[in-house]
């Protein structure tokens, strides 16, 4: 399933409405939060797991030292997705859960919607990991019902919408409904300039589905033209273009062809799996510092309750990383 593919972004963050004036030290750690997730990004572009898990934990460090539910939201979120991506769906969810529910605290209007269409794909994504395609294509409906309802369209919300049309396409595929192709096809129709590695996805999805129906040539020459931006490439969706490519030539009988993008899918897989388990351990590292600051908080507290606390204290949802990174795997494009 993206991301990876992912693909991760920011949202705008506007104080919620009912909400007290941050103070001078609110407004620093939300700027820091911001500048920590933004470096994030920068690092899981670079296919740097470690450092993005390690940025992305000091991020909702400092989020949750605000009262800004969208910023905690799409910091846990992150951390969700990040997750997602390590295939590691039991931290998935627990951070996805803390996700939802500050959320579920924000006014009605576009803001909430946009993040709920995030956590739908999230908890699909989960779901698609497990091998539940059904349940997975059921929440990627349900963030498409969202996104719709989104009354600003802009950049951004575009982009969501189109990845709620590739996600549902991409399941489809999975549970060999002959729709797959219509809704990737729409994906692919909304033009839209905001993160354009979308489409790698989509077309990697689309050669899938050709070679489902024996068109291998016509899976190849789609494969090929995502392999035109082989080195904007995120690893594991280059990983499985190789990997597609290879099977299409072997059902083709062209045994060289095979062979070369085999050894090529064999050589980066190996490199994505290394860098997986970097990011693994810089996780548990940081999750432990977390855990530690929770008990010492915990402790503090039965002399004097802190409202400023790095609680570790939720069940968790595939940026934006929910909610900020714009990784998809094969599964989303995002």
């Amino acid at each position: 399933m993206f991301n990876k593919f992912f693909f991760f972004f920011f949202l705008m963050v506007n104080l919620v409405s009912g909400q007290n004036i941050l103070s001078n030290d609110d407004a620093y750690n939300k700027k820091k939060s911001e500048e920590l997730a933004s470096s994030a990004v920068s690092h899981f572009k670079n296919n740097d797991l470690k450092k993005s898990t390690e940025l992305l934990f000091k991020a909702k460090e400092y989020a949750e030292k605000t009262d800004d539910y969208a910023l905690i939201a799409r910091m846990n979120g992150s951390i969700a997705h990040q997750y997602v991506q390590l295939n590691l769906n039991d931290k998935a969810k627990f951070y996805l859960s803390n996700a939802i529910q500050q959320v579920n605290k924000l006014p009605e209007g576009d803001k909430k919607k946009l993040l709920k269409t995030l956590s739908f794909l999230e908890i699909g994504n989960i779901d698609f990991d497990e091998g539940n395609y059904q349940k997975a294509n059921d929440y990627y409906k349900k963030s498409l019902r969202e996104i719709e309802l989104v009354k600003k369209r802009d950049e951004q919300s575009l982009y969501h919408h189109r990845r709620s049309l590739y996600n549902i396409g991409n399941s489809y595929y999975f549970l060999t409904n002959d729709s797959a192709e219509i809704y990737l096809n729409k994906a692919l129709a909304i033009k839209n300039n905001y993160n354009k590695e979308l489409d790698h996805f989509i077309y990697n999805s689309l050669s899938q589905v050709y070679s489902e129906r024996k068109e291998y040539q016509r899976a190849i020459d789609t494969l090929k033209v995502v392999l035109k931006h082989k080195n904007e490439l995120d690893k594991r969706l280059l990983s499985d273009v190789y990997y597609n490519l290879s099977q299409n030539y072997k059902y083709l009988g062209d045994q060289s062809q095979y062979s070369f993008y085999n050894e090529e899918y064999i050589k980066l897989n190996k490199w994505t799996k290394e860098k997986e388990m970097q990011a693994i351990s810089s996780a548990i590292n940081a999750e432990q510092k977390d855990y530690k600051e929770a008990i010492s908080d915990a402790d503090s507290s039965k002399k004097k309750r802190c409202c400023d606390s790095g609680h570790f204290c939720f069940v968790s949802s595939r940026s934006d990383h929910l909610f900020a990174l714009p990784q998809e795997k094969r599964k989303e494009g995002f």
